[in-house]
């Protein structure tokens, strides 16, 4: 599953977006997923977490639709790898021509409505920040093998993290319904 997808929607994906414009498999909040329990074999989002205030269960509502031993994958902007990438002199779009700076940096900070008028819809604005580790601090109680990534692949999905991003793998505790017998005493599984 897609969280949040918007334009960004991948082959072999269920892709879930709350605004119909961009045509998702699935028009739902983040926050309510019409999911059953235990029924997501993964789950990933990008950009997203952050336009939620840090109180909000939204985490606990992905976990809650991942099977036992599912996996989850969430990238949010870093401020700290923002600033980095500003000095570095690093650009961002496709084709990486504009430059990153003040203004993205606040962008990364607030929301991108700071950098362009087209980012200028519902709910855009940042509630929380990302620095670092924060993120796999924030997962480590749902997920605790929560751990930070440079770069992940999956069928129809090869992800870098960007300067500036943060990207935290984890998986849902509990065992995935791969079944083990011993035969005998002694036996060595």
């Amino acid at each position: 599953m897609n969280v949040g997808c918007g334009p960004m929607q991948y082959e072999g994906w269920v892709n879930v977006d709350f605004d119909v414009k961009y045509n998702p498999d699935v028009v739902a909040d983040a926050r309510a997923l019409p999911f059953e329990d235990d029924t997501v074999d993964e789950l990933y989002s990008s950009h997203l977490l952050e336009h939620f205030g840090y109180e909000e269960p939204v985490l606990e509502e992905w976990r809650r639709v991942l099977r036992k031993g599912g996996k989850i994958t969430i990238v949010v902007p870093d401020i700290v790898g923002t600033w980095y990438a500003w000095k570095a002199g690093f650009s961002w779009g496709a084709p990486l021509k504009f430059p990153i700076d003040l203004a993205y940096m606040n962008a990364a900070a607030f929301g991108a409505h700071i950098i362009s008028p087209d980012f200028v819809e519902l709910n855009h604005t940042h509630k929380q920040i990302f620095i670092m580790d924060m993120l796999v601090e924030r997962m480590r109680p749902l997920f605790p093998d929560a751990q930070q990534l440079a770069k992940f692949q999956l069928p129809g999905l090869d992800r870098s993290a960007f300067p500036g991003e943060t990207m935290v793998r984890g998986t849902k505790p509990g065992k995935s319904g791969l079944r083990l017998s011993m035969a005998g005493q002694g036996s060595k599984v």
